[in-house]
């Protein structure tokens, strides 16, 4: 559960490199289809949006943030193939969370393709992974030089500022991850909670609900939305008590400190 005043979690994926074969694939069979009919390449697109829908990402990331780095992956955007067998390594550590490792493999990546957009962005992640804010805002700032049109790198890094308390670079890369993918809830939900913070309250709660015009099943944005009007004077309690407990429909925990929050404000008589 993302809360404002805790630490910001999300799914990045950083295996892409395991699947780089898969979007070769994908690229081949899309260049076959631009010879087929128009109503062949619907069926085709409106098959992947029913695929798509299944994914467990769904809630929580977009399509752009499960192939991150290889939707636009150009020839000097790609994986040279003297880092395949690193680029496997530093997905496999991923996977299994052993931060130290993955950013090993990932330097070497780095070291043995310099100015690799991927590669860049990988090790980006990692360090993000591991805390290492400074070193993420470095190799991510990089990456997206190359290759700016990624989503995920721009949500990564602007997460990166925000911990690194640089609220103006955050909100603009949080802007710019929106724009590349306008689509992505998670976006409007980590905006929110910076600009919450930059003391722009109005706006904080135009971006929460545009996370759940995004995905009515947002637990995390009913759940900040629920917080955000908790902090209001007087604050609107009906609205509060419907975003929390859609949350908890939603399948987020309950918190003791809200609940005892709502009840007090319903009942003034109640012991704080």
């Amino acid at each position: 559960m993302i809360k404002f005043f805790a630490t910001i979690t999300f799914c990045l994926c950083t295996t892409f490199a395991l699947i780089a074969e898969d979007q070769k694939s994908k690229q081949s069979s899309d260049s076959k289809t631009d010879k087929d009919s128009d109503t062949a390449t619907e069926q085709k697109k409106a098959k992947s949006d029913s695929d798509s829908s299944k994914s467990q990402y769904k809630k929580n990331s977009s399509p752009s943030g499960l192939l991150i780095g290889l939707e636009e992956a150009k020839s000097n955007e790609g994986l040279p193939a003297n880092v395949h067998e690193l680029a496997k390594e530093g997905a496999l550590a991923s996977a299994q969370k052993d931060w130290p490792k993955a950013r090993d493999a990932y330097q070497r990546m780095v070291k043995s393709a310099p100015g690799n957009a991927l590669a860049l962005a990988n090790l980006g992640i990692v360090e993000y992974r591991l805390k290492d804010y400074k070193n993420a805002i470095k190799h991510l700032e990089e990456s997206v030089k190359f290759s700016p049109h990624i989503s995920q790198n721009w949500l990564t890094l602007g997460l990166s500022y925000y911990y690194q308390k640089q609220f103006n670079l955050s909100i603009s890369a949080l802007a710019r991850a929106k724009h590349e993918d306008p689509k992505d809830p998670r976006t409007c939900l980590y905006l929110a909670v910076v600009i919450r913070d930059y003391g722009w309250g109005q706006a904080a709660e135009t971006e929460l609900m545009r996370a759940i015009a995004l995905d009515p099943d947002y637990a995390d944005a009913h759940f900040n939305l629920a917080l955000l009007y908790l902090e209001r004077t007087p604050a609107p309690i009906e609205m509060a008590r419907r975003h929390y407990f859609a949350a908890i429909d939603l399948g987020a925990p309950r918190d003791e400190e809200i609940e005892k929050r709502l009840k007090n404000i319903n009942d003034p008589d109640a012991k704080k």
